[in-house]
């Protein structure tokens, strides 16, 4: 080719079907090679070409973490105006603070109250399946299930937001397409790179 030398790389990305806590559907397709889970037995290395499914139980990121865990602690403040904005703030939280206040174990009258209080309001807004969501995961591959926690958020791109980070707390199920798209970077030395997507399906 007139001396030019051209370089290819092949990138394979997993086509799936991703449900949200709101209740949207994106299609993406997942950039990474594979997903850590992290069970009873130890950690293992899960390729997303075997996987068929993921039923995700309750993610918090870290700042929800911490957050949920300040407004807990805050409900048995000394300051009237902290527990009550810690109150209004869990009934906010919903679904994401029922399994931290159902596992919180107060010692003292108000939180008690508050607490019951608190749950009571989330149950009578959100459906029974929203609010006892487990706290595993369920990857089920093509042999079997695996139960444990994912580790780490998903790399993904899609049509509508381009490259995305999907955050594990915001993610309620992921379904494999059950084919893989292949994805040829070409590049030229000294000149621009090119993205050519193959059309190319592959059968897991």
């Amino acid at each position: 080719m007139n001396g030019l030398m051209i370089v290819a790389a092949l990138t394979l990305s997993h086509a799936a079907d991703v449900k949200l806590n709101d209740g949207s559907n994106i299609a993406m397709k997942i950039t990474q090679p594979s997903v850590d889970v992290v069970t009873k037995y130890g950690r293992l290395t899960v390729p997303f070409a075997d996987i068929r499914r993921i039923d995700f139980g309750v993610h918090w990121s870290t700042d929800e973490s911490v957050a949920l865990s300040r407004f807990i602690a805050a409900l048995s403040s000394k300051v009237y105006a902290e527990r009550d904005m810690a109150t209004k703030e869990l009934m906010l939280a919903g679904a994401s603070a029922y399994p931290i206040l159902r596992a919180a174990k107060p010692t003292d009258a108000e939180s008690v109250k508050r607490i019951a209080s608190i749950m009571a309001h989330i149950e009578s807004s959100l459906p029974f399946d929203d609010l006892h969501r487990p706290l595993h995961d369920v990857v089920t591959t093509a042999d079997f299930g695996i139960v444990g926690v994912v580790q780490g958020d998903l790399q993904a791109t899609s049509t509508v937001f381009g490259k995305a980070t999907l955050g594990l707390s915001k993610i309620r199920s992921l379904s494999s397409r059950s084919n893989a798209v292949k994805t040829v970077t070409m590049h030229a030395p000294g000149a621009e790179t090119a993205w050519i997507e193959t059309g190319v399906f592959v059968d897991k």
